[in-house]
């Protein structure tokens, strides 16, 4: 009907009324949706089963008290910095839960289309990584409590760190202190290199037009006004 209205601009009408309708559509399930997400990433996570980081001290590091203390002190350094790591996660989903009603909404804008697509990649990305970040660290629980020696505690003390990365690798494509907010950018090394060298090519192409064009006019301007 509106297309009919407006006659010249039907396609873009058109675009505009299935971006509003799909928009409201979102509005309307984003409170219903949503959580049924979230309970599905807690099921999954209770699945893979529970965590018990007793499982590294009642390991234990033989009869030697100074083995057993720094096994103590370096878990507990992996331990708080995957704590901070998991309540970072909780505090990011519920900061941006927010942002993705706003995404929804401005899902009616063909200009705004893309917010929608950047906050379900990085919200659920964190959201989801739980599930293989509480594997990681049930395989290294089991590392440490079935294993013996300097191998065992080293591939628990893998997994952890391993648990830890998880959070910012799945939503983020990186393993850092901290993750860029829109994603690290996958540049293949054939296509770089290959656009240096096509790059550099271009650029002796370029050197060598200036070249000959300055040996003409060296060549030129002399004979031009009467110099040899």
């Amino acid at each position: 009907m509106l297309s009919s209205i407006i006659p010249h601009q039907p396609e873009l009408v058109a675009e505009f009324i299935n971006g509003v309708l799909a928009a409201v559509i979102m509005l309307a399930a984003f409170p219903l949706f949503i959580p049924m997400i979230i309970d599905f990433t807690n099921q999954a996570a209770d699945a893979i089963g529970h965590t018990d980081l007793t499982a590294y001290v009642g390991a234990g590091g033989g009869n030697s008290p100074i083995v057993e203390l720094v096994l103590i002190v370096v878990l507990f350094f992996f331990a708080i910095r995957l704590l901070i790591r998991a309540v970072w996660r909780i505090g990011f989903l519920a900061v941006l839960l927010p942002v993705g009603v706003a995404a929804c909404a401005l899902y009616a804008l063909p200009a705004t289309r893309w917010m929608l697509g950047w906050w379900a990649r990085v919200w659920g990305g964190m959201l989801l990584a739980q599930i293989p970040s509480v594997f990681a660290l049930s395989i290294g629980v089991q590392l440490m409590a079935h294993g013996s020696g300097l191998g065992a505690f080293v591939y628990s003390i893998a997994f952890m760190q391993l648990a830890t990365d998880l959070y910012t690798l799945i939503p983020f494509n990186s393993v850092g202190a901290s993750g860029p907010p829109m994603g690290a950018m996958s540049w293949p090394a054939p296509f770089v290199f290959g656009s240096f060298g096509r790059a550099m090519g271009g650029a002796g192409a370029v050197a060598g037009g200036v070249a000959s064009a300055a040996g003409a006019l060296r060549g030129a301007i002399p004979t031009a006004y009467g110099y040899q």
